[in-house]
């Protein structure tokens, strides 16, 4: 899959990747977390999007120690709250 994507795409995941080695263990939490509704041998192409929709709003709305036990959308809003306060 990393083959298909473009050169640009290529370059942003690995810039993001040397740039975010301290975060490792926040991605590989999530990616636990994501593993409770998709296992290993579902093949994404059958996941359906409305199915992926569901994921996400799930995984969105629940409390992460890594945030002070804030839902991620909690901080997501909070965050573009105080940025547009800035500015």
């Amino acid at each position: 899959m990393y083959n298909q994507l473009t050169s640009e795409q290529r370059y942003y995941i690995e810039v993001s990747l040397q740039n975010n080695v301290n975060k490792k263990g926040h991605i590989e939490n999530t990616n636990g977390l994501v593993r409770q509704y998709i296992t290993k041998k579902m093949a994404i192409k059958d996941i359906h999007d409305e199915t992926i929709k569901q994921i996400k709003y799930k995984l969105n709305r629940r409390p992460r120690k890594k945030i002070g036990y804030h839902t991620p959308k909690e901080t997501f809003f909070k965050n573009i709250n105080l940025f547009r306060t800035c500015y």
